[in-house]
């Protein structure tokens, strides 16, 4: 019986053991899992990096959807003096706007509010394509031929759809910035109903 009762209660202790490094186990996995949802989380560490790099880099260079960038070359343009320049220039002006296309299919791809797509194809998109006509019908002809009048007139085109651009844009923005409050609202309070 004393043997009979030793095995018990080796086993028992066996059993005790099992289960206390199963809780530490869980205990710890626990506390790796909430160090990983604070690091990832909406305002965690990993989250304000990558923002910090997003607005760095938006600060930092126009974006192609924004036709800034193609308005100051034209304006370069109409002042360049050497025929370099303004090769220089024009190849600039071609890259750009591959770049505004290239975003532009890209933005086609994506989910966004109803009210920024219809933004970006109703204002946005339409002006800049008539600026981009402007450009390529009129202005760069009358630049070739050294037509400065013509040049001039067209300039005033490109200045008007230029504005009507930068106005879609405008309202784009404050649209986009009103969705990701939005989003980061949504996700913040899912993140604290998660964690409570």
């Amino acid at each position: 019986m004393n043997l009979q009762h030793l095995g018990r209660q080796r086993v028992g202790r066996i059993i005790i053991l099992v289960n206390v490094v199963f809780v530490l186990c869980l205990g710890g996995s626990s506390l790796i899992l909430l160090n990983a949802l604070n690091t990832l989380k909406i305002n965690g560490t990993v989250y304000t990096k990558i923002r910090t790099a997003v607005d760095l880099t938006a600060d930092i260079l126009p974006p192609p959807l924004y036709l800034l960038e193609e308005y100051m070359t034209v304006l370069q343009l109409s002042v360049a003096v050497s025929a370099e320049e303004r090769r220089t220039l024009e190849d600039r002006l071609t890259q750009l706007e591959k770049d505004f296309d290239t975003r532009q299919a890209y933005w086609k791809g994506k989910v966004l509010s109803e009210n920024a797509r219809k933004t970006l194809e109703e204002e946005v998109t339409p002006e800049a394509k008539k600026m981009l006509d402007t450009i390529h019908s009129g202005f760069m002809p009358a630049l070739k031929q050294e037509n400065r009048d013509d040049a001039a007139k067209y300039l005033a085109e490109i200045t008007a759809h230029y504005k009507a651009h930068r106005s879609g844009i405008d309202h784009l923005v404050v649209l986009a910035t009103a969705d990701l409050n939005n989003e980061k609202i949504m996700l913040v309070s899912t993140t604290n109903f998660i964690y409570s």
